[in-house]
C-alpha cells in the first residue's frame, strides 16, 4: 500500500502541466483582453471594462491632463469612469486607438500583457494626438474569465512643450 500511493500520485501527475508553466494558448486568450480594453475605450463602453475588472483592481494611469492617477478598488475606478462617461455624453469625447504591439505571457491562471498603442482623442469635434502610450494589464483567471487585477498606462513618448 505504501508503494501504491506514491505510484498513483506520479501516474495522476504525469502529462499534466504545472499551473506555473507558461501557456502559449492561455497567452493568446489573454491577448484578447488588451484588444477588448481599447475597443471598449473607443466605444465609450466603460461598463464593459468595469465588468472585466477584479473588485480589488489597482489602476495607475493618466488623467485628461496627463497627470498620474491612482485608483484602487472597483468602486474608485467606477467613480472615475463616470467622469469619462459624462464627457462622452455631454462633450462628444471620443477615442480612436491603434494597437501596435501586444505581448502576452500567461499560465492557465495568471498572466500579463504589455502593449504599445497610439490613441487620438476628439473633444467637441477637435482631434488631438495621436498620443503614444504603453499599457500593462495583469489578470487572473476566475472561472473561465480573465479578471484584471492591475492596469498601468503611461506615455511612451513625452509630449512636446506647450508654445510660449
Amino acid at each position: 500500500m505504501r508503494l501504491a500511493l506514491p505510484a498513483l500520485a506520479l501516474a495522476l501527475g504525469a502529462g499534466c502541466a504545472a499551473s506555473s508553466d507558461w501557456s502559449p494558448a492561455a497567452a493568446e486568450r489573454l491577448k484578447k483582453e488588451m484588444e477588448i480594453v481599447l475597443a471598449a475605450i473607443d466605444l465609450g463602453n466603460f461598463d464593459a471594462m468595469l465588468s472585466r475588472m477584479d473588485k480589488d483592481v489597482v489602476v495607475l494611469d493618466l488623467s485628461e491632463n496627463n497627470a498620474p492617477v491612482r485608483m484602487q478598488g472597483i468602486e474608485e475606478v467606477r467613480k472615475s469612469f463616470a467622469g469619462f462617461k459624462k464627457a462622452v455624453e455631454e462633450q462628444g469625447l471620443r477615442f480612436k486607438s491603434v494597437l501596435l504591439r501586444n505581448d502576452a505571457y500567461a499560465t492557465e491562471t495568471f498572466g500579463f500583457c504589455v502593449a504599445e498603442f497610439d490613441q487620438a482623442i476628439t473633444v467637441g469635434g477637435q482631434e488631438m494626438g495621436p498620443f503614444k502610450y504603453r499599457g500593462t494589464l495583469v489578470a487572473r483567471k476566475v472561472g473561465d474569465e480573465w479578471k484584471w487585477t492591475h492596469w498601468h498606462g503611461s506615455l511612451r513618448e513625452t509630449l512636446p512643450a506647450a508654445p510660449k
